[in-house]
């Protein structure tokens, strides 16, 4: 599965779930203006996604692109017609197909999930970063790269004498 597999399917939902609720008589009135003005939102993301994730996307797309297939239905459900997911995700594809395919970031494929145990890895491969986050520290607010046994044996790492300020964690950093 690539990212604009993944994308795509979260924008069918999207879709489908607009249309369900709109089309729900308790949540909203559903004559055929109304229903037409409150997808327009659903519209506009869809062009949003086609101009960030499609080759042709970036010269513009328009933010009815989808209005038509919103307000257009098959499906009945609370009294409207709607499109169930599968068809949205056709819809989608022909729509990113229409915008020349999916840019290079989409067509990456996603990393399959890590299975298996928790692996003991050496201090010497591991650190961890701090930084100073005085707004008026003299030393630009450095950061602290340091290893995983210094919290254990001094505490939390300082900034230098000329501030002395307790340093915040940022991240911890695995050397392959």
């Amino acid at each position: 599965m690539t990212k604009g597999d993944l994308l795509l399917g979260f924008m069918a939902e999207a879709c489908h779930n607009a249309q369900s609720h709109v089309g729900d008589p308790d949540a909203w009135p559903s004559d055929e203006d109304n229903r037409q003005y409150l997808l327009q939102c659903t519209s506009f993301q869809v062009a949003c996604f086609l101009a960030q994730n499609t080759v042709d996307g970036e010269q513009g797309v328009d933010w009815c692109v989808a209005i038509e297939q919103l307000t257009n239905n098959t499906r009945r459900e609370h009294g409207m017609m709607v499109r169930s997911v599968k068809a949205w995700r056709g819809i989608l594809r022909d729509l990113v197909e229409e915008y020349g395919g999916w840019n290079d970031d989409m067509l990456t494929p996603l990393a399959p999930p890590v299975k298996g145990k928790w692996q003991a890895v050496p201090d010497s491969k591991v650190r961890h970063v701090w930084k100073c986050e005085n707004g008026d520290c003299p030393n630009g607010n450095p950061t602290a790269k340091v290893g995983p046994d210094f919290y254990q044996e001094s505490g939390e790492p300082m900034c230098d004498s000329d501030c002395l300020t307790g340093m915040t964690y940022v991240r911890t950093e695995v050397r392959a």
